[in-house]
C-alpha cells in the first residue's frame, strides 16, 4: 500500500527564528520564547547555545558539545534539549534523541515541540502506538496547532482507518489555512490520498491538484513529484 511520505514541517513562532532546521534562541533572554518557555537562562548557557546553532551546519559534533555545555550550566534549558535531540536524531543516535525529548517534556510538560519531535521519531521507527500517543498530546496541549492532527491523520491512514484519518486531516487543514506555510501542500496531499483510498477519485484529484499548486507557490514542485508515484498521478490524470 502506498502511503504518503512524512514531511518535515517548518513551524514559525513569535520571536523565534529557524536556522538549519534548528530552533534558535532570541537575541535577548528577556523575550517571551515559545509559548511561555522559561526565559531566565544563564548568560553563559545562552552563549554556548548560540555557538551550537552556528556550528550546526558545519560541525555537528561541536554543536552537540556546545549544547551539552549549555545544559551543564543550565539543566532546565528546554530549548537546548529540543535542539540536541534533533542533532542526535540526524546522527541516527535515536536513544539519545528520545532521552533529550523526554527530558524536555519532564521539565515543561506543556511544551509541544518535544512532543512533536518525539512523535515524529517514533513514527519513522514504525512505532505507531507511541507516535499516536504523543501526537494526541500535541492536540491536547495546543488544540489550535495543526501538527498534532496532521500526525494522527498520517497514522490512521497507515492503519487504514480512512474516515477518522480524513476527519483529522481536515482539522489540520483548517488550522494550516489560518496561517499558511510550506506544510499546507503536505496536508492537501494527505487529504487527497485519503480520498483515493476511500475510492472518491474526484475529491482525490481535486485535493492533489491543489497540493501541486501549493507546492509551486513555495517553489517545492519537485517535492510534489517525490511525494506521489507516477502511476497514481497518471491514474488521476494529474500531470
Amino acid at each position: 500500500i502506498f502511503t504518503i511520505i512524512c514531511l518535515s514541517i517548518n513551524i514559525s513562532y513569535t520571536q523565534v527564528s529557524w536556522k538549519n532546521n534548528i530552533l534558535t534562541f532570541p537575541a535577548t533572554k528577556k523575550t517571551d520564547i515559545v509559548y511561555n518557555y522559561p526565559t531566565d537562562i544563564d548568560n553563559q548557557a545562552i552563549i554556548y547555545y548560540n555557538k551550537a546553532i552556528n556550528a550546526t551546519a558545519s560541525n555537528t559534533e561541536s554543536a552537540i558539545n556546545y549544547y551539552l555545555l549549555a545544559i551543564d550550566i543550565e539543566p532546565q534549558f528546554i530549548q537546548a534539549y529540543d535542539n540536541l535531540g534533533q542533532l542526535f536524531r540526524v546522527n541516527e543516535q535515536y536513544n539519545q534523541a528520545i532521552k533529550c525529548y523526554e527530558k524536555s517534556i519532564s521539565i515543561y510538560p506543556l511544551g509541544h515541540i518535544a512532543q512533536i519531535n518525539l512523535a515524529t521519531l517514533y513514527n519513522t521507527q514504525d512505532n505507531s502506538s507511541k507516535a499516536l500517543y504523543h501526537y494526541q498530546n500535541v492536540i491536547e496541549i495546543q488544540p489550535e496547532s495543526p501538527e498534532g492532527y496532521y500526525g494522527v491523520a498520517q497514522i490512521l491512514l497507515n492503519n487504514k482507518s480512512y474516515d477518522s484519518a480524513l476527519e483529522h486531516a481536515k482539522k489540520a487543514l483548517i488550522r494550516y489555512e489560518r496561517k499558511p506555510n510550506t506544510a499546507i501542500g503536505d496536508c492537501y496531499s494527505l487529504i487527497g490520498l485519503i480520498y483515493y483510498y476511500l475510492d472518491n477519485y474526484s475529491q482525490a484529484r481535486k485535493h492533489i491538484r491543489i497540493a501541486k499548486i501549493k507546492y509551486q507557490e513555495y517553489n517545492l514542485e519537485e517535492l510534489f513529484y517525490n511525494t506521489f508515484p507516477n502511476w497514481l498521478l497518471s491514474e488521476l490524470s494529474i500531470e
